[in-house]
C-alpha cells in the first residue's frame, strides 16, 4: 500500500467575518426551506404573499383542519387566489396535488366557495417531473384527476361520505379551467420573499459571504485619477517638490502609502459590488455619508500640510463604527479607509486646502 501526504485544505474563497466565527457555516436558503416546520412554512408563504398585497385587497391564512383545501387566501377585486402550502420531505407528486385539486373541485361544486382565479402549490422542494408536465398541460391534469379519483379523492376529501363522480359533478369538473393550477418553484419563492421586510429576520445576514477582497491592479484606472492625484498633491506639499507617478519611485514611503491607498479604494469598491445584489443601490451612498460625518471635523482642522491631514483622517476613519448599517458585519478597516478615497473621488474635498 502506498501512503501519500494529505494535501492541506483549500483556503476559503470568501472574506471571513465575526459572524462566520460565531455562527459557523451558514445554512443555504434552499436548505432553510426544508428545515421549517409546517406552521413556519405557512407563515413563510403568508409573508411572501403579503408582499404582493398591492395586487390584492386582503390576504388571510386559513390553514388547519376544515380549511377545505385552502391555506393562504389572497382576495382580488374580482375573486381570490389560493396559495396551497405543502411541506413534504420529497417533491410534490401528482397524487399529492390531485387530492388538493379534488378538494377545490368538490367544495366549489357544493357551493362552499367560488373557484379561485389562480391556484399555486407552494412547496420547499418543488414539484416532481410528472406533476410539472401535468401542470403545463391542463387537459392532462384533468385526466389525472378523473383517473385517480376513486383511489386518491373519493374517500379522502371528507370523512363523512364517499364522493362519487356522478353526472352533475362530472359536468362541474368539465367546466373548470385547469390552467388555473400552477406552482411557484423554490428559487422563485426565495426571490419573492427577499423583497419583503421579513426576509432578513427569517434568513439572517450570515448566509451572505463576501468574496475575498481584491488588490489594486498595477495600472491606475481612469476611475482612480481624482483621488490618486489628490494624494500625490499631498505628497508634494509635504516634500516641497512635485511628486508624480514618474518620480514616486524616488520616495519609497510615499510609494508604499499610494499602494495601500489604492488597495483600500478597491476594497471599498468591492464592498459596493457585494452589496448590490441584496441591498438597494442607495445604501453604499449612505455608508459614504456616514463616513463623511465621521471624518469631516478631522478634515477641517488646521494642518502643516495635506499629507498630515490625510494621515490623521485615515487614522480617525479606521475608528468609525457603522453598527446601524446593514453592511456592518462585512466592513473591514481597508473599507473604512477606502471610503475616504471614494469621497475624495466624488470631489467632496481634497487633502491640500487651496
Amino acid at each position: 500500500m502506498i501512503e501519500s501526504e494529505i494535501p492541506p485544505p483549500k483556503p476559503a474563497d470568501f472574506s471571513a467575518t465575526s459572524l462566520d466565527v460565531q455562527m459557523g457555516a451558514p445554512v443555504a436558503v434552499l436548505d432553510r426551506l426544508l428545515i421549517m416546520s409546517s406552521d413556519d412554512w405557512e407563515d413563510f408563504t403568508l409573508e411572501l404573499v403579503h408582499y404582493l398585497k398591492e395586487q390584492y385587497l386582503k390576504v388571510t391564512k386559513c390553514g388547519g383542519g376544515g380549511d377545505m383545501g385552502r391555506d393562504v387566501i389572497a382576495y382580488t377585486t374580482s375573486g381570490w387566489n389560493n396559495y396551497q402550502c405543502k411541506h413534504y420531505k420529497e417533491r410534490l407528486s401528482v397524487e399529492d396535488a390531485i387530492l388538493e385539486i379534488g378538494k377545490i373541485c368538490y367544495y366549489t361544486y357544493t357551493g362552499e366557495y367560488p373557484l379561485p382565479e389562480r391556484y399555486y402549490f407552494v412547496t420547499p422542494k418543488g414539484c416532481g417531473t410528472k406533476l410539472i408536465k401535468a401542470l403545463h398541460d391542463p387537459q392532462k391534469l384533468k385526466s389525472e384527476l378523473l383517473n385517480r379519483w376513486d383511489k386518491t379523492c373519493a374517500r379522502k376529501i371528507t370523512k363523512s361520505k364517499i364522493i362519487e363522480l356522478d353526472s352533475k359533478f362530472l359536468a362541474h369538473i368539465d367546466a373548470i379551467d385547469f390552467s388555473i393550477f400552477d406552482d411557484i418553484p423554490p428559487l422563485a419563492l426565495i426571490e419573492l420573499h427577499s423583497k419583503t421586510p421579513f426576509h432578513t429576520l427569517r434568513f439572517g445576514l450570515y448566509n451572505r459571504r463576501r468574496p475575498e477582497i481584491p488588490k489594486a491592479p498595477e495600472a491606475i484606472a481612469a476611475s482612480e485619477h481624482i483621488y490618486t492625484a489628490a494624494l500625490l498633491e499631498a505628497f508634494s506639499e509635504k516634500k516641497g517638490e512635485v511628486i508624480d507617478l514618474s518620480s514616486i519611485e524616488n520616495h519609497p514611503d510615499f510609494k508604499i502609502e499610494l499602494k495601500s491607498a489604492r488597495n483600500n479604494f478597491y476594497a471599498a469598491e468591492a464592498l459596493e459590488r457585494f452589496s448590490r445584489d441584496w441591498l438597494p443601490s442607495g445604501y453604499f451612498s449612505d455608508l459614504k455619508e456616514e463616513c463623511h460625518e465621521a471624518i469631516s471635523a478631522t478634515v477641517n482642522q488646521q494642518y502643516t500640510d495635506g499629507y498630515a491631514r490625510y494621515l490623521k483622517t485615515c487614522e480617525i476613519s479606521a475608528l468609525a463604527q457603522y453598527g446601524s448599517h446593514p453592511l456592518h458585519p462585512f466592513i473591514k478597516i481597508q473599507d473604512k479607509k477606502g471610503l475616504c478615497h471614494h469621497i475624495v473621488n466624488d470631489q467632496v474635498f481634497r487633502w491640500v486646502k487651496k
